[in-house]
């Protein structure tokens, strides 16, 4: 099917866009206009026959060696039309004075090389939009004269100094807490949002505690404010997690060893979003409300997960996957809902007795993919939600009445379903 796909597209895309690869031979159409080429120390080709190609727009060059590239100088003086250059591990040490020539330059990917200085002439690129450098580990700053007015009208990043975002995956081919603590998470202090992904289960005891000594070294600076893990094997997050007092949101997702979500004591009083998913041992939230700011919650997939602190500010909560108990002992007690998502209670014949009666704030009510779901098990239900405006249920085939019995009532006035 991928062999299918890509003939479509080239089928689509025509002499437009060209995918040149070493040892293949291959004819430049001079409408070429978007152009990835694939270079081999084995078979070394010269940039020479792209100069005739004045009017490439993207030009993407890889590598299959560990070896830098032909040197790109003489075809950066040519390629003036170029609005998009990606030389990302290609191992160029050095970027040529030229890249100042290529003024209608949108988005510059330098990640994963060698190059440990930017020329002056980047300032002339008036048209840059995005500059990446993640991982040019041999990069000692940016030029004297690319000025913070500069930086404020450009996406940068991978520099340490004006970094807001990262994203390390494969973490499963880390191997000790050294290696981990080389990225050096902790002193940058303008980073915003850090993703963490395993990309893997290693199921041994071993690969558990591996999981959780380097989770342990990649402690982010506390100025921090979003957080994302997935498929991370560990037992239980670090400690570091309740220093980190600046977070608004967190998303852990498919950490299937995971048990306790956070350490004891934790107060994290800027948390306004967090985000489970698939996390089947997942046993408890603290017995304490440690998320004073928290409204938004969704929780997928977490069967074992039985109740939850009294959330008083929580304004949208979505369950899915999770067991029933989860759903009748902690939504009642959540009176401040103005929205809430249930999906996915595939054994759930009716609603709780007595679910929806202290939500008189609730204004918008979601139900889908439950096909056992036959009736509610209250009768007047609609009564008890004065606020509610937006009824949708979906997908559940066998539902045939909204109120089990006479009684039922009718919708609260401006309510939609």
């Amino acid at each position: 099917m991928h062999d299918l796909m890509h003939d479509l597209a080239e089928s689509i895309s025509g002499d437009e866009c060209l995918r040149m690869e070493c040892g293949v031979s291959r004819t430049i159409p001079k409408i070429a206009r978007h152009l990835s080429w694939i270079l081999d120390e084995e078979n070394p080709i010269s940039l020479k026959v792209l100069y005739k190609f004045k009017s490439l727009r993207s030009f993407l060059v890889g590598v299959n060696s560990l070896n830098p590239p032909p040197i790109i100088n003489d075809a950066l003086k040519e390629l003036t039309c170029l609005q998009v250059l990606d030389l990302s591990f290609t191992r160029i040490e050095k970027l040529p004075d030229s890249i100042g020539n290529l003024k209608h330059l949108r988005y510059l990917d330098l990640s994963c090389t060698m190059i440990d200085r930017l020329p002056e002439s980047v300032t002339n690129l008036c048209n840059l939009q995005t500059l990446c450098m993640d991982f040019c580990v041999k990069l000692k700053g940016l030029p004297k004269g690319v000025q913070r007015e500069w930086l404020s009208d450009r996406r940068v990043e991978g520099h340490e100094e004006h970094q807001r975002k990262i994203h390390i995956s494969g973490l499963k081919n880390v191997q000790n807490i050294e290696e981990a603590k080389e990225a050096n998470l902790k002193d940058k202090k303008y980073l915003d949002e850090l993703v963490l992904e395993w990309d893997g289960y290693d199921n041994s005891e071993d690969g558990m505690v591996n999981d959780e000594t380097v989770l342990e070294g990649l402690q982010p600076h506390t100025n921090l404010k979003n957080l994302q893990i997935f498929a991370y094997g560990g037992v239980s997050f670090p400690s570091w997690i309740g220093h980190l007092f600046n977070l608004t949101s967190i998303t852990f997702e498919d950490c299937r060893k995971c048990e306790r979500l956070l350490p004891p004591d934790i107060h994290l009083p800027s948390l306004r979003e967090l985000t489970l998913r698939l996390c089947p041992k997942l046993e408890a939230f603290p017995e304490a409300n440690p998320l004073p700011a928290l409204t938004k919650l969704e929780i997928i997939g977490c069967e074992k997960l039985s109740t939850l602190p009294l959330l008083s500010s929580l304004c949208d909560l979505r369950l899915g996957r999770c067991g029933e108990k989860l759903l009748s002992l902690s939504v009642p007690c959540l009176t401040s809902l103005s929205i809430l998502t249930i999906e996915r209670f595939e054994s759930l014949r009716s609603l709780p007795h007595g679910l929806l009666k202290p939500l008189t704030d609730l204004q918008r009510l979601n139900i889908g993919w439950s096909d056992d779901l036959k009736c509610w098990s209250t009768e007047g239900w609609l009564q008890d939600l004065p606020s509610l405006q937006h009824l949708e249920i979906y997908s559940c085939h066998n539902l045939e009445s909204l109120a089990n019995g006479e009684g039922g009532g009718g919708f609260p006035p401006h309510s939609k379903l």
